[in-house]
């Protein structure tokens, strides 16, 4: 299987997935309890000791164990805790019973350290180019690391459809921020208190749909648009997002930039129209899916590592440009 998604994992998603390819594919959105079990996501994170060999008590820590395969998802301190599966369903509740979510996908990765729940909202999408059908549609996204790597993330993600590419950053506003919430006693309460303010949130997506409007109204010369790619991946960039950059020297660097601006500069001429909304998705449909080939890297990129920061930029640049 793609890197990622190993023997344990399951995956689902309704009709088309933001990772093409992957998982289940079902008609109709799942309700919770249909959610769980097609995304296999029934089972218990449960918090153990941790003994020597000659079996003494590990003071401070505790082994998060899967409970149905037996597997140790990660080493965690005692103040560490758990956020459930069934928990992090729970959180949707709300929106699906109500109607104003249905469930788009959820599943695990790295055999369950990693899980994720999407959920498109519901109502009006942004519609950036009525003519040509450019639209942006909004999601939230719940996700949560067993192995003590991650905090809880929960908050909007805006998906283009159009060529269905996460677009990771919005307006420093929070339209598409996700909020972290750690791993402690307070977890749960903490979860809830921010489906409180989701309303809130959404209607930042005004703010943000507007920026996308103006952007898709501002024209971009030649020599401007590669500018704003030489500007968006630049050389630090660029080292940030290799894995061992010590293992590449400067002219790697330099001709892996010079092929991956040229990329960019292509997929622009492939886009429907010629403007600073299509350059920006040129650059942001590089980072969320060239990228990378495999599910580990894309998981990354869409939402939360270095791609995404590098995203925030590429938005903010395509104003000043």
């Amino acid at each position: 299987m793609s890197a990622g998604i190993l023997e344990n994992d399951n995956l689902f998603s309704v009709k088309e997935t933001p990772w093409h390819r992957l998982g289940v594919v079902v008609q109709e959105a799942p309700s919770i309890e249909e959610a769980i079990r097609l995304a296999n996501l029934g089972w218990v994170a449960e918090a153990k000791k941790l003994k020597t060999l000659d079996g003494i008590d590990v003071e401070g820590k505790r082994a998060i164990m899967r409970s149905d395969t037996n597997q140790c998802l990660g080493i965690v301190s005692d103040g560490y805790q758990t956020l459930q599966n069934t928990e992090a369903f729970k959180f949707f509740e709300p929106f699906v019973e109500n109607g104003l979510a249905t469930l788009e996908t959820a599943g695990s990765l790295w055999n369950g350290k990693k899980v994720f729940i999407l959920a498109k909202i519901a109502g009006d999408d942004m519609v950036i180019d009525e003519k040509n059908n450019d639209i942006v549609k909004k999601y939230i996204l719940l996700s949560n690391a067993h192995d003590g790597t991650q905090a809880v993330k929960v908050g909007y993600t805006p998906i283009r459809v159009v060529c269905a590419n996460t677009l990771s950053a919005a307006d420093e506003g929070g339209a598409s921020d996700l909020v972290s919430i750690n791993h402690t006693k307070n977890l749960v309460t903490a979860l809830y208190s921010v489906q409180e303010s989701m309303d809130i949130i959404n209607r930042q997506f005004l703010v943000t749909e507007e920026k996308y409007k103006e952007l898709a109204k501002m024209g971009i010369n030649s020599e401007d648009l590669k500018k704003y790619f030489k500007k968006v991946f630049s050389t630090k960039k660029l080292e940030k997002m290799l894995e061992n950059p010590s293992e590449f020297t400067e002219e790697d660097v330099e001709n892996f930039r010079k092929k991956l601006i040229n990329r960019c500069e292509e997929v622009f001429e492939m886009e429907y129209a010629h403007n600073r909304w299509t350059m920006y998705n040129a650059a942001n449909y590089y980072l969320n899916h060239e990228r990378s080939r495999n599910v580990e890297n894309t998981y990354k990129s869409l939402w939360f590592g270095d791609a995404r920061n590098i995203d925030r930029k590429a938005l903010d640049l395509a104003f000043t440009i």
